[in-house]
């Protein structure tokens, strides 16, 4: 989705990403680094961007997406030795899934200018929120503010063509990233639990009965990308796109049924950058 201001043009492109860490530890981890590898490779694509990159069937594999079932994430230190994707549990450890911990949205950007008019990373912000959030004021929610990219240099992975963008007061035309985003709900598996242990078919249990947002049967979840005038603040430039998350339909009765479970045990996690 591209916006045009004054010569900027910024387009927004929701995917899925593998989680940034692995159950080894690993962050970021292998899978993500090469997803970002496939996600750059495609954006990068002119004059259209390629909607997929990689090989199908591995976590690493980039498409672009703007819904999904089975948005949830393991907890890495509760099961150390399953690995999880899309809501899947996975169990062979020849599977190329077996070391990821879930998965997560990220927006991908484009910005292009023209005309002479050129930008800074420093005046680069990013911000999602979830309809949850508007009607309950806590739901999937986060920011970065302009200048907020500087800290993270290449791990953002901002490029200009293939060129790593480490200076954030450099004069910049074209801004190629993998994205910001976030997680949803993490599954965090109860130790000797009957049916929410820690083994495989606990955490497959813990994972179907975990919603995205309770009493929501999707998620409409809004990423904006924006540039700021580095003396005022006011934003110059903006552009969003929107991402639906729905929950596997055959889990609503296990949802409802494991609510008070659910509530006590799971946490809100925020992933950005």
């Amino acid at each position: 989705m591209g916006s045009a201001f004054a010569g900027i043009i910024i387009t927004v492109i929701p995917s899925i990403a593998p989680d940034h860490v692995d159950n080894q530890g690993n962050d970021p981890s292998t899978s993500y680094l090469l997803w970002q590898e496939n996600a750059l490779a495609a954006l990068g694509t002119t004059p259209t961007p390629a909607t997929t990159a990689g090989t199908a069937g591995t976590p690493s594999y980039y498409y672009q997406a703007n819904s999904t079932t089975g948005m949830q994430n393991v907890t890495v230190t509760d099961s150390p030795f399953v690995g999880a994707w899309n809501g899947q549990v996975v169990t062979d450890p020849n599977s190329p899934y077996y070391y990821e911990t879930g998965n997560q949205v990220r927006y991908g950007a484009i910005i292009q200018a023209s005309g002479g008019t050129t930008f800074t990373l420093s005046q680069l912000g990013f911000n999602y929120t979830d309809l949850y959030t508007a009607t309950t004021g806590d739901g999937i929610q986060g920011s970065f503010l302009p200048g907020s990219y500087t800290s993270f240099g290449t791990e953002f992975l901002a490029f200009n063509g293939t060129t790593p963008v480490t200076d954030p007061t450099l004069p910049l035309t074209e801004l190629i990233s993998s994205g910001s985003g976030f997680n949803t709900f993490p599954a965090s598996c109860i130790f000797g639990d009957p049916t929410f242990g820690c083994d495989a078919n606990g955490v497959q249990n813990l994972l179907n009965a975990t919603p995205v947002n309770e009493g929501f049967d999707s998620d409409v979840v809004t990423g904006m990308y924006y540039i700021a005038d580095p003396n005022t603040g006011a934003v110059l430039y903006s552009n969003s796109a929107n991402f639906t998350i729905t929950p596997e339909p055959s889990t609503w009765f296990l949802m409802i049924s494991a609510v008070p479970v659910i509530g006590i045990i799971r946490r809100r996690r925020q992933q950005r950058g």
